[in-house]
C-alpha cells in the first residue's frame, strides 16, 4: 500500500503536490480542529482553490475568445485568397479565349481570301440575280508543299552564300589590279561587290512574289523588282568586262613581260565565260527569291500557325487554373466545433485537477494529525470540493 501511495504521489501535478504539503504543514502547525472541516467557509485554503480554478477558467475563456477569432481571421484570409485567385484564373482564361478566337477568326478569313483567289469558293452565291463570271482557278504556287514546295528559308541562305563565295574570287582577281599592294583595300571592294551583286537578284525576286501581299500599290514591285534586275546586269556585265581585259593583258614585271596561255584567248571568249559565271549566280539568287509561298498561302500559314499557338496557350491556362475552382476554404463550423471541445476538456481538466488538490490538502492535513475523529471529520465532503 506504501508502493502504491507513493507511485500516485508520483504522477502528481504539482497543484496537488503543492495542496498536500499546505495540508500537512497545516496540520503541524495546528490551524484546524475536527470542526473546521464541516462548517463551509471555514478553511481558508478551499476559498483559495476556488479563486485559482476560477483564475483558469477565466484564462482559458480568454484563450478561447482569441482562438475563435484567429480561427475566423484566418477564415475570411483564405476565402479571400481564394476568390482573389479564382478571379485572376477567370481573367487570364477569357484573355486566352479571346486571344484564341481572335486568331481562329484572323486564320478562317485567310482562308476564305485563299479559297476566293484560288477558284475553290465563288465570290456570289448561286440564287443572286445578277451573278458574276465564275473566276478561273489559277495556281497562285505551292499551297500544301505537294507540287513544288519551296525552298526552306535555311536552305536559301546557304545557297546564297555559296553564290556570293563563288563570285569573290572573280571579283578578288578583278580589283587587285588597281592595288597589287594593299589587300585591305582589295578586300573592301571585293566583299561588298559581291554580296551585292547576289543579293539584288534575290531582293528582287522575293519582291516579284510578294507583290499581290498589297494591291494597291498597283504594278510598282513589278516596276522596281525590273529596275533593280536592269542595274544588276549592267553591273555584272561591267565587271565580266573588267576581268576579261584584266587577264589579257600580259603582265610586266621589272620591265619584262610575262605571257601566259590566257593571254592567248581572246577577250570576247573571257567575257562570255565570266559573265556567263556572274549572271548565273545572279539569276539563281532570283529564282530563290521567287521560290517562296504565295503571300495568301503565306498569310493563311501564318494565321494558322498563330491560330494554334493560341489554342495550346488557351488549353494550357485551363490546365494551370483548374485547381483554383477546386480548392475550398476549410469548413468553419468544424474547426469551431473542435476549438469548443478542447476548450471543454480543458476546463474538465482544471476543475477536476484544483478538485484533486482539496482532497490531497485534506488528505496531507488527516495524515498528519493522526486523530481517528479528527480524520472522520475532515473525510465527510461533498463532490465539489467543499466541507459538508
Amino acid at each position: 500500500m506504501a508502493e502504491d501511495g507513493q507511485r500516485d504521489r508520483a504522477v502528481e501535478s504539482d497543484l496537488v503536490r503543492r495542496a498536500r504539503a499546505d495540508g500537512e504543514r497545516a496540520a503541524h502547525k495546528q490551524q484546524y480542529d475536527e470542526w473546521s472541516f464541516e462548517g463551509d467557509g471555514l478553511v481558508p485554503y478551499a476559498s483559495l482553490l476556488r479563486e485559482l480554478e476560477t483564475k483558469a477558467v477565466a484564462t482559458q475563456n480568454e484563450r478561447l475568445v482569441q482562438t475563435l477569432n484567429e480561427i475566423h481571421t484566418t477564415h475570411h484570409t483564405e476565402a479571400a485568397r481564394l476568390m482573389t485567385a479564382r478571379a485572376q484564373a477567370v481573367e487570364e482564361v477569357a484573355h486566352a479565349r479571346a486571344r484564341r478566337d481572335r486568331h481562329v477568326n484572323r486564320r478562317n478569313v485567310s482562308e476564305k481570301e485563299l479559297d476566293l483567289l484560288t477558284g475553290v469558293h465563288e465570290p456570289f452565291p448561286d440564287d443572286d440575280p445578277n451573278p458574276a463570271p465564275p473566276q478561273p482557278r489559277r495556281w497562285i504556287g505551292p499551297g500544301d508543299g505537294t507540287l513544288a514546295p519551296p525552298v526552306p528559308r535555311l536552305l536559301k541562305l546557304l545557297l546564297v552564300v555559296l553564290l556570293v563565295a563563288v563570285e569573290v574570287p572573280i571579283h578578288f582577281s578583278t580589283f587587285r589590279i588597281f592595288h597589287p599592294r594593299d589587300l585591305a583595300m582589295t578586300w573592301c571592294f571585293t566583299i561588298p561587290i559581291a554580296v551585292c551583286l547576289v543579293l539584288a537578284p534575290h531582293l528582287a525576286g522575293i519582291l516579284l512574289r510578294r507583290r499581290h501581299a498589297a494591291p494597291s500599290v498597283g504594278r510598282v514591285p513589278v516596276m522596281v523588282s525590273a529596275m533593280v534586275m536592269i542595274a544588276w546586269l549592267g553591273s555584272a556585265l561591267v565587271l565580266a568586262s573588267l576581268r576579261s581585259t584584266a587577264l589579257v593583258t600580259p603582265t610586266v614585271v621589272a620591265g619584262r613581260t610575262i605571257r601566259s596561255a590566257v593571254n592567248d584567248l581572246s577577250p570576247t571568249t573571257l567575257f562570255a565565260v565570266f559573265g556567263l559565271v556572274i549572271v548565273l549566280s545572279g539569276l539563281i539568287a532570283f529564282l530563290l527569291g521567287l521560290a517562296d509561298d504565295h503571300p495568301a498561302v503565306d498569310a493563311f500559314k501564318a494565321a494558322h500557325r498563330c491560330a494554334e499557338d493560341a489554342e495550346n496557350a488557351y488549353l494550357t491556362s485551363i490546365t494551370t487554373h483548374a485547381g483554383v475552382n477546386i480548392d475550398q476554404a476549410p469548413d468553419l463550423s468544424e474547426v469551431v466545433d473542435a476549438a469548443m471541445r478542447q476548450h471543454e476538456q480543458r476546463i474538465t481538466m482544471i476543475r477536476a485537477e484544483h478538485a484533486a488538490a482539496w482532497a490531497a490538502y485534506r488528505d496531507g492535513w488527516s495524515l498528519a494529525v493522526g486523530n481517528p475523529s479528527m480524520t472522520q471529520a475532515v473525510g465527510v465532503v461533498d463532490s465539489t470540493g467543499t466541507p459538508a
